[in-house]
């Protein structure tokens, strides 16, 4: 397991499409950052999907992987928590 935390920064007729599918595996912690543990290989298979939904010349996505929650030191958040709907 990893623990995974993607941000994205896309085009806004995508949004829609690349937010519903990270749903399903992350949590939605901001409006376009997504968090969690996942098996390695759910991650290569979101980010092969991710890269066939995004045209590489304009939109932007960084995926940072740690060994494993416990290795997370800290989550720190100030101001408003965000609340996402979570299906």
């Amino acid at each position: 397991m990893v623990y995974a935390i993607i941000v994205y920064d896309i085009s806004i007729e995508r949004q829609n499409e690349v937010r519903e599918f990270l749903k399903k595996y992350l949590n939605h912690v901001q409006n376009s950052v997504f968090e969690g543990e996942i098996r390695e290989s759910t991650l290569y298979y979101i980010k092969k999907m991710l890269e066939k939904m995004i045209n590489k010349d304009e939109d932007s996505i960084i995926i940072y992987v740690l060994p494993g929650q416990g290795y997370l030191k800290d989550r720190i958040e100030i101001g408003v928590k965000k609340e996402f709907d979570i299906y």
